[in-house]
């Protein structure tokens, strides 16, 4: 994501910089924008805490993802992060 700070980012098929991205074991990419509509792709990444001495973040997303090459989705839901660096 693009931006800073604690709050929720949107991910969504008409942004470009703020993308949530799955990507399977055989490097099948799926992204959070995609898709052509709402319905195939998008959703959120919400930052609720940032450590900034240690440069650590948490925070929760959930989004669909859509690969166009082959029509195909992916819905993530409760997507957890807990002190990962930044």
């Amino acid at each position: 994501v693009v931006d800073s700070g604690m709050h929720v980012y949107t991910l969504d098929i008409n942004n470009l910089s703020n993308v949530g991205a799955y990507v399977t074991s055989n490097s099948l990419n799926y992204t959070s924008n995609e898709g052509n509509t709402p319905a195939e792709s998008g959703g959120n990444l919400a930052i609720v805490s940032i450590d900034a001495v240690n440069r650590l973040m948490s925070g929760t997303f959930n989004f669909k993802a859509f690969r166009a090459q082959d029509g195909t989705q992916k819905i993530i839901t409760e997507g957890v992060f807990k002190n990962i660096s930044y």
